[in-house]
């Protein structure tokens, strides 16, 4: 690639190739850890370390966008595995926590900046079809 694009994107690359260094580095460390003795809360530390390493090498922006799924992907499995570890909720609690869990994960990781209100009007757009439908069947009766 040529011009500046080309060196944003050596650099991008260059970066990110430091990175993995310091990434095997990072897991290494904690390699010599106990996996029975850590946490749901020690896991999501750890992923925020490598997130923070991430940042270093990278910075914020290419970061954020470079990782910006598995982020999403991971802030769920965190979240979703605290809410089933966590014994003061009863089921339906559980349920609605979790209902509210996906919710932010489809909104986090499908990129899509008005998301929530396309999805508002698909679902108001199905509901007046059920309900013409319903009309219809009672004046057919």
């Amino acid at each position: 690639m040529p011009g500046d694009a080309g060196e944003q994107t050596a650099q991008i690359v260059g970066d990110y190739y430091q990175f993995l260094g310091a990434k095997n580095e990072f897991n290494a460390l904690y390699e010599t850890i106990d996996p029975e003795a850590q946490s749901i809360e020690d896991y999501e530390a750890q992923y925020d370390e490598l997130k923070s390493l991430r940042e270093l090498y990278l910075g914020a922006d290419v970061s954020e966008k470079l990782f910006a799924s598995s982020d999403a992907n991971s802030r769920y499995m965190f979240e979703s595995m605290k809410l089933e570890a966590n014994n003061s909720l009863s089921d339906e609690e559980k349920k609605q926590a979790q209902a509210k869990i996906v919710e932010r994960h489809a909104e986090d990781s499908i990129n899509n900046t008005n998301w929530r209100e396309r999805n508002q009007a698909i679902l108001n757009d199905m509901q007046y079809i059920v309900n013409s439908h319903i009309r219809e069947n009672k004046k057919k009766k």
